[in-house]
């Protein structure tokens, strides 16, 4: 996007990977990233998205969401944003460095955030007793 907006002229750019990827493989990887794995039951206005484990429901097809002149494929062509822009779909800053880091590292990253959350509230800590216990000795004389 700050490409865009720094391009000389006001065009229009299309930001896409050229690649397929359905709605049903968004809520697949969504899903997935919270730890569900979702199971598909029925046809068309009928199906459901399971949570394999507990058999609740979580997602429901709404026609009212079907496009009016829905089409078979939709694939964005970012060409004039590779050639004009030096954009590269692959290498966008949130997808390296969002996406691959939820993907990667989930529960490692949990861990190790908590870990330091704890080591860096206990370092603020010990400093602050530290700082109480000089005020009341210099006040203690």
């Amino acid at each position: 996007m700050w490409r865009i907006l720094q391009h000389d002229q006001p065009e229009d750019f299309v930001l896409a990977t050229g690649e397929k990827h359905s709605v049903r493989e968004f809520v697949e990887k969504a899903f997935k990233v919270v730890g569900v794995e979702i199971t598909w039951e029925g046809k068309a206005e009928n199906e459901v998205g399971k949570d394999s484990k507990t058999q609740k429901v979580l997602v429901r097809v709404d026609p009212k969401y079907y496009r009016p002149a829905e089409v078979e494929l939709l694939i964005g062509d970012p060409t004039k944003a590779q050639t004009e822009l030096k954009w590269d779909p692959k290498q966008t800053p949130f997808a390296v460095k969002f996406y691959s880091f939820l993907f990667i590292y989930d529960n490692d990253f949990i861990i190790c955030l908590f870990v330091y959350l704890f080591i860096y509230l206990f370092i603020y800590l010990f400093i602050y007793l530290f700082i109480i216990i000089i005020i009341i000795i210099f006040l203690a004389q």
